[in-house]
């Protein structure tokens, strides 16, 4: 689930459904699903800009489909898939962006991190060191520089400059 700054366009991901937007603070929905309907693919995380118009969406590995991301630069009317280069199969956990759409998060489950400047066109893997293969949990601030993720081994890690350096950030208390 995602809002723009108002709460007036609202974008919602169901689990083995498809994807859904409002321009209206949902009083009315309209399916936006990348390829038309989706049942078969595991939407996992979707996000949106300040004003609703450029949206993220990601999907986790499911029958057979490998897990994509897509973005949309028209409040989901199209989408395009924005998958960084490499080989193996993503499952996307956890998606944001900046206030404008050109700085993007992305992270997998057991797997990679990665940062986008251009609204997705090109990838940059982003991991904190010593933690190559987390399960990534993510969020941006307006601008896309200061970010911060959470690894699934109760690890936090922030970042002033878009991911380029992390700093590990563990909550009073909590133990590895």
């Amino acid at each position: 689930v995602a809002s723009d700054s108002d709460g007036t366009n609202l974008i919602v991901a169901e689990t083995f459904g498809g994807i859904f937007t409002s321009d209206d603070s949902g009083a009315n929905w309209t399916e936006r699903s990348p390829g038309g309907s989706s049942a078969d693919r595991h939407w996992r995380s979707v996000a949106s800009d300040a004003d609703g118009s450029n949206l993220i969406a990601g999907f986790y590995h499911s029958g057979g489909i490998a897990g994509t991301l897509y973005t949309s630069d028209d409040s989901g009317a199209n989408w395009t898939e924005r998958q960084p280069a490499g080989a193996g199969v993503k499952k996307w956990l956890s998606v944001d962006s900046d206030s404008d759409g050109s700085n993007l998060i992305a992270g997998m489950f057991e797997s990679r991190l990665y940062t986008s400047s251009n609204s997705g066109v090109n990838w940059t893997e982003r991991q904190p060191a010593g933690n190559i293969n987390g399960t990534w949990v993510v969020a941006s601030d307006a601008d896309g520089s200061n970010l911060i993720v959470a690894a699934r081994d109760a690890r936090l890690y922030t970042s002033s400059n878009g991911g380029v350096n992390w700093t590990e950030r563990q909550p009073a208390g909590v133990s590895n």
